[in-house]
């Protein structure tokens, strides 16, 4: 006979026995009744015996949620815009007990679960779970999610966290925003030697009402609506991106940015006046600096500079767009150069080290 401990159980344990006997339990007693080895319908015993029981008390209640912060229903905070917080929470009660396994208990019915706080957030029960939910229009603050017992006297709370979203807030920074996660920019010039604008991205972020700022790679970009004053000649693409066509005016241009119920706008200028390499920072070529190949191949030069104003281009292919800014130009016959892109094709075997030029063709930065 063995006899154990479920806290699962109103009766707070189990029987077990072995050897071809049959046991039940009342709550209060155990009757046990012996058979023969050979034989299942003859006893050749019986009896009742009392079994005291002490069911062991648990230590420590846990409440667990799945997010320890939720928004509103349909707040900017949520899926209207942030997309980083649910409205709403599972609530799983745990039991540890010093000498077993801790216990799931969140749907017993000796278990009692209450909530206190912010407005317009409730704890809503069902047979399979058990959630906190903030409704629409709910307040920020804090909920208090409360455990008791009927059979235990142990108690435990824990907080929720109700964010909602304050304001929307954007910053233009030179395109790609990667090359620059640190620079500004609210003028766009035209690169010297050519009629071509800079180009800028929005970066967007969001005020919560826990006085943080969440960071743009949780705002959900096909939500975030962006408009320009001046669509013809600057307009805005939905990913954020500034592109002035290279005829427009010097003008000043307001960017809207709408999310959920958020608003923000920002204010860019236009000048035509150009703007100047400031350093040379890296040449390279496709595929490395040893060209292998055959007579006729061709390989990209990528140059990396930085304008005045903090204004990168890194790793930049020369095309269309920065034509006429740059100049290159080699001494070797072996490997012509295109004095405009840059690219360069191989014309004969040339065992030695040469040097590749390349210079701003309107100021007298070179590498």
């Amino acid at each position: 006979l063995s006899v154990g401990v479920d806290n699962n159980k109103e009766s707070g344990f189990f029987v077990e026995v072995v050897r071809n006997a049959e046991a039940h339990d009342d709550g209060n007693s155990v009757s046990i009744t012996q058979y023969p080895t050979c034989d299942n319908t003859n006893p050749i015993a019986n009896g009742t015996a009392r079994v005291d029981v002490k069911p062991a008390l648990p230590t420590k209640v846990n409440i667990i949620f799945a997010d320890d912060r939720i928004t509103p229903l349909n707040d900017a905070a949520g899926e209207k815009c942030h997309n980083k917080y649910p409205s709403e929470t599972s609530v799983n009660v745990k039991l540890d007990y010093k000498d077993g396994p801790s216990t799931i208990v969140t749907l017993d019915s000796r278990t009692v679960i209450e909530l206190a706080g912010s407005s317009g957030t409730h704890l809503v029960k069902s047979d399979s779970s058990v959630k906190v939910v903030s409704r629409e229009g709910a307040s920020a603050g804090f909920v208090t999610v409360s455990v008791s017992f009927t059979h235990l006297s142990i108690s435990a709370t824990k907080r929720v966290e109700i964010v909602k979203a304050k304001a929307l807030q954007l910053v233009t920074r030179p395109y790609p925003k990667e090359n620059h996660q640190k620079v500004t920019i609210d003028t766009l010039k035209q690169f010297a030697c050519t009629k071509e604008y800079q180009y800028a991205e929005v970066d967007s972020t969001i005020v919560l009402t826990t006085g943080t700022t969440e960071e743009t790679s949780n705002i959900d970009t096909t939500k975030l609506s962006l408009t320009s004053s001046s669509a013809s000649h600057c307009p805005i693409s939905t990913d954020g991106v500034i592109r002035p066509i290279n005829t427009a005016p010097e003008q000043a241009v307001t960017i809207t940015a709408k999310c959920g119920s958020l608003t923000a706008t920002r204010t860019i200028h236009l000048d035509p006046e150009p703007v100047y390499v400031e350093s040379f920072d890296k040449y390279d070529i496709e595929g490395g600096y040893t060209l292998k190949g055959h007579v006729g191949d061709q390989f990209k030069s990528f140059i990396s500079v930085t304008f005045e104003g903090g204004y990168k281009l890194v790793r930049q292919e020369i095309t269309d767009r920065y034509m006429g800014a740059f100049k290159f130009s080699s001494p070797v016959s072996a490997a012509s150069i295109d004095q405009d892109t840059g690219l360069i094709t191989q014309r004969d075997n040339y065992h030695e080290s040469f040097q590749v030029k390349v210079e701003a063709t309107c100021d007298a930065g070179t590498a």
